[in-house]
């Protein structure tokens, strides 16, 4: 019963919508998860220990009507925006939306609402709820027949835009920290042949941006968003072929332009679009936060983390260039971020 267990446990981690009737049908997904798999219980053949049930129906990944052709197809056309929260995953996907060609959705996390039924309605409605504007992004017209969950939501649009996709900014939201497993397994399933880009910022900018947007989270919580976060970029870009690397101090016209070449797109960005006086929580790293004091060694971590990525990612190809093979650099880039984690105090 994983499946549900995952539910469970985002259900009592999410924090839920202002729109009660949201709230509902993600509980009542949950209910349903739980009649479906006890209705499952109750038919299954007893199998005894080393026998197998050889009638026993294999469990499908995919909507109904939606086949692994129509996926392998539809992935192709993929692009994804991944990243911290307060890095910049939202200046960068509404620039890369400058492109006619191309429609990145705001924070849809397909990974975990793949559950939802009616993504559409459900997409909407959590924008609305947050107070966003309607705009390429964060709207999405309905659908003229039903659609079951996220797939053939982006199927639809692909008919729109060549390329189509979400991007999502990685938040202090889970206690249990279960999501850098899940997003990488969820994104291997689904859309292994699609396109990334992973953007980061100076980690005491970000970690100082999440405490002022989220307040009631312990500092020690953030620190550990942004090291999972970092860990979870380089298991995507180590993963899946052709991943681009950016950082937000160097996001301007022409670096989008760049990125959009390797997808490829032609795209027209503003040139005050990306200027640097609409970025917040700009922070010198050597004067660190009142707050973040008692924190020190650790955002000290973080800081070294980032500038080893920093130095070693071409701003050109938006890729490794360092002098060692990538994953003797990688490996040495996780065993400190494991080395910074194990010494975190809980709050």
């Amino acid at each position: 019963m994983p499946a549900v267990n995952r539910l469970k446990n985002w259900l009592k981690t999410r924090s839920p919508l202002s729109d009660a009737e949201t709230a509902n049908g993600a509980h009542a997904s949950l209910a349903c998860a739980e009649a479906r798999h006890a209705d499952v219980e109750s038919a299954a053949p007893h199998v005894t220990e080393g026998e197998t049930a050889a009638s026993e129906p294999q469990r499908s990944f995919l909507p109904p009507g939606f086949t692994p052709e129509m996926l392998h197809k539809l992935e192709r056309r993929l692009v994804f925006v991944i990243g911290c929260a307060r890095s910049g995953t939202t200046a960068l996907t509404r620039a890369l939306n400058c492109s006619a060609d191309l429609l990145l959705l705001e924070e849809p996390n397909f990974f975990q609402n793949s559950y939802i039924g009616e993504f559409t309605e459900f997409f909407n409605r959590m924008h609305r709820s947050w107070g966003t504007p309607r705009m390429k992004g964060t709207y999405v017209r309905p659908p003229v027949e039903p659609e079951a969950g996220p797939l053939p939501l982006l199927a639809r649009l692909s008919q729109d835009y060549r390329y189509v996709g979400a991007k999502l900014a990685f938040g202090p939201h889970d206690p249990d920290f279960t999501w850098p497993d899940a997003f990488v397994e969820y994104q291997a399933r689904y859309f292994f042949n699609a396109r990334r880009v992973i953007i980061m910022r100076t980690p005491i900018e970000s970690i100082w941006s999440m405490h002022k947007m989220f307040a009631d989270r312990p500092i020690p919580w953030l620190i550990k968003t942004w090291l999972c976060s970092a860990i979870t970029c380089i298991d995507c870009y180590r993963v899946f072929s052709g991943v681009r690397w950016m950082f937000s101090e160097d996001l301007s016209a022409e670096s989008v332009a760049r990125f959009a070449r390797t997808i490829p797109v032609e795209i027209e960005v503003p040139p005050t679009m990306l200027a640097r006086g609409y970025v917040q929580s700009r922070v010198d790293d050597e004067e660190l936060p009142e707050p973040l004091k008692p924190y020190a060694s650790w955002c000290e971590g973080c800081l070294f983390v980032f500038r080893r990525l920093r130095e070693n990612i071409s701003s050109e190809s938006l890729r490794y260039c360092g002098p060692q093979a990538d994953w003797v650099f990688f490996d040495d880039i996780h065993r400190q971020i494991a080395a910074t984690l194990a010494d975190l105090p809980e709050n």
